[in-house]
């Protein structure tokens, strides 16, 4: 039960994520990805087949959105949302993203049972940071040539401060729910 509402959750703020507008000036033109932060937070709380499963999912749906453009069959770039160029992407490489933050979030998940969210919550930025320069970077070596404009880092580093400030509220309902629902995470244990 506690899966089929992370995944709700996901499909709900994956479409919320559509009406969000940039920040001005001030902010470098960032945008709040919730989404990929939800998938981060709640990547911790599930065991790593339901986590994979998860990323499948996230990572289906951005593609479809940010990859392929309805009727046309012409491919998009994810990292539009930041202000880079259009430019090809291949389908698939949201999976393949969600998948390494995913992996990536696994290894904290005693923090969040403790309770310890320093941690976690400042690798849920470097995660959507990481996420926005991996696609960058894929999409430049497709293209063929490399240019970094200096706005685009300072776009980039914004969203993910401006992403990160939302993590805390998620972990938190993510603890709520965690309880409510009695949802037990299992270890594996080595050697025991």
């Amino acid at each position: 039960m506690y899966n089929a509402i992370i995944y709700m959750f996901l499909f709900l703020v994956f479409c919320i994520q559509e009406f969000i507008p940039r920040l001005g000036p001030d902010a470098s033109y960032a945008i709040l990805l919730l989404y990929p932060v939800w998938f981060m937070c709640s990547a911790v709380t599930l065991t790593y087949p339901a986590m994979l499963g998860l990323a499948f999912f996230a990572g289906l749906l951005w593609d479809l959105r940010y990859s392929v453009i309805a009727g046309q069959g012409e491919v998009v770039t994810s990292t539009d949302l930041v202000g880079t160029v259009k430019g090809q992407a291949v389908f698939g490489m949201g999976i393949v993203f969600f998948g390494l933050m995913g992996n990536m979030m696994q290894g904290v998940r005693p923090l969040f049972l403790k309770k310890r969210l320093g941690f976690p919550i400042l690798l849920t930025g470097a995660g959507v940071f990481a996420f926005l320069l991996l696609d960058f970077l894929f999409l430049t070596f497709k293209r063929g040539s490399f240019s970094f404009p200096s706005i685009l880092g300072r776009e980039m580093f914004a969203t993910a401060l401006v992403s990160m400030a939302f993590s805390p509220i998620f972990y938190f309902i993510l603890h709520w729910l965690h309880k409510s629902f009695g949802y037990r995470t299992r270890f594996l244990s080595y050697g025991r």
